[in-house]
């Protein structure tokens, strides 16, 4: 089913990685560092993962999705001898009121 669908990197720019699974694409926005010589270091901000980008940009990526997503990539910059940074989701954004008033 759609769950098995692999993740493929299809771009790694400074500011974001674009992860396709199955139909859909996500952007994991963040920043490119460069620890050593020859190597790409990247910082994934987690909390810019939070729908999938259009037209399906009004489905959420569930917390499944996100750990797919992030290990997608980590397997990637594994293989490439390159770093991977996560940075959390804030947690101020975790416990906000479920109504969302404050996005009008």
């Amino acid at each position: 089913g759609e769950t098995n669908r692999p993740m493929n990197i299809i771009d790694i720019t400074r500011d974001h990685i674009l992860i396709q699974k199955g139909d859909r694409i996500a952007k994991a926005q963040g920043e490119m560092f460069f620890p050593t010589e020859g190597k790409v270091g990247f910082v994934v901000y987690a909390d810019s993962l939070r729908h999938w980008e259009p037209p399906h940009h009004a489905q959420a990526i569930t917390a499944d999705e996100l750990a797919q997503l992030i290990k997608a990539v980590q397997q990637d910059f594994e293989l490439g001898g390159h770093a991977l940074e996560i940075e959390p989701p804030h947690a101020h954004e975790i416990t906000k009121a479920p109504n969302d008033h404050d996005l009008a």
